[in-house]
């Protein structure tokens, strides 16, 4: 809990310096109360940052691992749907998997090179974190790269926000992850943004389930 509100607050006080970035030029020059022009615009972007919500439902689900922060699934993100969402391709594939989280039978399997991407979900500024599931292979040289997503000026912009490696078999869920596509909501008139997940197996073969988000808010 107190990491959680100590992020937090590291959060908001970076907002002020992207949110002041984020005026309009107009905004910055004022009219005729000069500075309280500026003031009421940015309390006002603040203010809808802040309380804007995706409005997904949350669960503690890696308590088991001493994470007890709440968690919201990506639409999709467990594979269990006929209709998962998941864009596929090169060598993956829906497979047979037994979910360490709950009931789930279902995974999304990447042969060497295979990738998968989510569909897309909502973030907020509150959501910068992202953790999932992985089955990894026992080669240490094994790695799986993690991109974000996010709609841009070009269209579609992705980075990536992170790798894990093998050698250490077997489900586990990995670290959280930064997910920078929630500042991307800074920009946005209601506080919302959209973001998806695509994973690259660039060497060996991985399994990836239970994909979720972490709304700090809500914690």
């Amino acid at each position: 809990m107190i990491d959680a509100i100590a992020r937090r607050l590291g959060a908001i006080l970076a907002l002020g310096a992207v949110v002041a970035l984020a005026l309009p030029v107009g905004a910055l020059a004022g009219s005729g109360s000069g500075g309280s022009s500026l003031f009421d615009a940015f309390t006002s972007t603040l203010e809808t940052t802040l309380t804007a919500s995706c409005g997904y439902s949350t669960s503690d689900v890696f308590a088991a691992w001493g994470d007890t922060a709440q968690y919201s699934l990506v639409p999709g993100g467990d594979v269990e749907a006929k209709k998962h969402g998941w864009k596929l391709s090169g060598s993956a594939s829906v497979v047979a998997s037994k979910s360490i989280l709950g009931g789930g039978k279902r995974a999304i399997g990447l042969g060497p090179g295979g990738q998968a991407t989510t569909q897309s979900f909502c973030v907020t500024l509150d959501s910068p974190t992202t953790r999932f599931v992985v089955d990894a292979p026992a080669d240490p040289t094994a790695t799986l790269r993690v991109d974000v997503v996010s709609p841009c000026s070009t269209g579609s912009c992705s980075m990536p926000i992170g790798w894990v490696y093998g050698g250490d078999p077997g489900l586990r869920p990995v670290s959280p992850m930064l997910l920078f596509a929630n500042l991307t909501a800074l920009l946005s008139p209601d506080g919302l943004a959209t973001a998806q997940l695509r994973f690259t197996a660039e060497r060996g073969s991985w399994k990836v389930d239970d994909v979720y988000v972490d709304p700090f808010r809500r914690v």
